[in-house]
């Protein structure tokens, strides 16, 4: 059961890697700015930190809770970090580019981020639970970023099925806002399950079914961006036999 938990962290960092390091040779030909948002965002939350921190899992299970462990469980939650921000600058740019009020909101929660980083990484042992509490703080930025995306998504994917039914729009196009939109829901019920977990149980360790849960939420977000970005041939040809 644990090695089926693993799995949808493992599918998740996998296609977060994949898609990221895509995305970021995408914007050294464009310099497009939505692009290496995205692509550091991927990389480094979705690949870097989701791989520190499964290590750092087994190895605290193993009995191990040195250097090495603590040292990537933090390196994990930065990776996190910069990615929920890089998340939220790509989600700007690509849903809200002529508006201005997202920075309010990106300053705030680049403020939040960085003094949760500083106590994390200045915590010793006698400030151990401030920086539990401050990692929960910035996962919680985490699981509003990914909210935020998941709304735009659904709310551009609103307006251009209007637009599809005049032709203005080719659906593979409609598909893939979709798509994004369900990946950005997943990783947000992913995180928000752990968020809940810990408030009720008082842990961040997770029963098997619980592990179970939260895996699924993984594999379905990995599914979901993979097909966004990368659809095979036999997925797309769906599309070309609507608009045939």
């Amino acid at each position: 059961m644990e090695l089926l938990g693993l799995l949808g962290s493992v599918a998740f960092s996998l296609a977060s890697a994949v898609v990221g390091v895509r995305l970021l040779l995408l914007a050294r030909r464009t310099r497009g700015a939505p692009e290496l948002a995205m692509g550091l965002a991927l990389v480094s939350s979705g690949a870097l930190g989701f791989a520190c921190f499964v290590v750092a899992d087994l190895l605290r299970k193993s009995g191990d809770t040195g250097v090495l462990t603590r040292g990537l469980g933090i390196a994990a939650t930065l990776f996190f970090f910069l990615g929920y921000l890089g998340l939220g600058i790509g989600v700007w740019r690509m849903f809200r580019p002529t508006e201005r009020w997202p920075l309010a909101m990106l300053g705030l929660f680049a403020a939040v981020l960085a003094g949760a980083s500083a106590v994390i990484v200045g915590a010793g042992d006698s400030l151990a639970g401030h920086a539990e509490t401050a990692t929960w703080i910035g996962i919680s930025v985490g699981a509003s970023v990914f909210a935020w995306s998941s709304v735009e998504s659904y709310l551009l994917q609103a307006q251009m099925a209007r637009r599809l039914k005049v032709g203005l729009v080719e659906p593979e196009v409609v598909d893939r806002v979709r798509l994004w939109g369900v990946g950005s829901l997943a990783a947000f019920a992913m995180t928000a399950h752990a968020i809940a977990l810990r408030v009720i149980t008082g842990t961040p360790d997770m029963a098997d079914g619980q592990r179970l849960a939260s895996s699924l939420f993984g594999i379905v977000a990995a599914v979901a961006i993979w097909l966004a970005f990368f659809p095979p041939a036999s997925y797309r040809r769906r599309f070309a036999t609507k608009t045939a």
